[in-house]
């Protein structure tokens, strides 16, 4: 059972009980979605409570993630709709120019020198960033989903897949079978499953505009394999 937010005591992203100021922290990011879709879908964005601070402290780094990653949903309703907000507001009012021009600059033709067709481009992206956030909306959800609070340095893998590729198939095999969530699936969906036989391993996947796929496999914050209880004892 999802946990109840008016009960909850705990900051989720510092893992200490709440005090003042608090806000309000979208679990994913309400940018995610364009003013067009959420004023026409009408749906409801799960909110947790947390640290004005600790919310604050990712606001760039969210920015940059959506902005360099809504090119890849170029291609569907809700990431066109996302796109063509962020380039209206780029032409008409010079909204985050700086980050719009640094993201343009991600694309390449001739990356490390290599050629590509004409039909095709590289983009870079800041790696870090775009996991830092993305691990901070699955500890959200997993707040949320499971009541438990996942420490931010808790090793775990990750990778993401570009729209023509599929996940490994230990993800397809554990995420086959359960419901796909989320306020709004075309723009932000998910899907998790724990797998006790293989040290209680953790799968989940996010769903980008119906593009991206975002995939993370982790532990069980309680396993005692060798790996986690040495970390333990650090």
């Amino acid at each position: 059972m999802p946990i109840d937010i008016e009960n909850i005591e705990t900051c989720y992203i510092c893992g200490e009980v709440l005090d003042e100021p608090i806000s309000k922290d979208h679990v994913p990011m309400i940018q995610f979605y364009s003013k067009e879709v959420r004023r026409d879908e009408n749906f409801n964005l799960l909110k947790l409570p947390v640290h004005d601070k600790c919310n604050k402290s990712f606001q760039h780094d969210e920015d940059y993630f959506i902005h360099t990653l809504i090119p890849f949903g170029a291609k569907t309703k809700t990431g066109k709709s996302l796109l063509e907000e962020k380039f209206k507001k780029y032409h008409e009012q010079g909204n985050q120019i700086l980050l719009m021009n640094k993201v343009f600059r991600e694309f390449e033709h001739t990356p490390s020198g290599i050629i590509l067709p004409p039909d095709m481009v590289a983009k870079r992206f800041e790696g870090e960033r775009v996991f830092r956030v993305a691990w901070k909306i699955l500890r959200g959800l997993f707040f949320y989903n499971e009541e438990k609070i996942i420490p931010e340095d808790l090793p775990r893998s990750f990778e993401i897949k570009a729209p023509h590729e599929m996940p490994s198939d230990a993800f397809i095999v554990a995420l086959s079978v359960k419901p796909i969530l989320g306020d709004y699936t075309p723009a932000f969906a998910y899907r998790y499953a724990q797998i006790s036989e293989v040290h209680n391993m953790w799968f989940w996947a996010f769903w980008l505009w119906e593009s991206l796929t975002l995939c993370f496999a982790f532990h069980d914050l309680d396993c005692d394999c060798k790996v986690c209880s040495s970390r333990g004892a650090d």
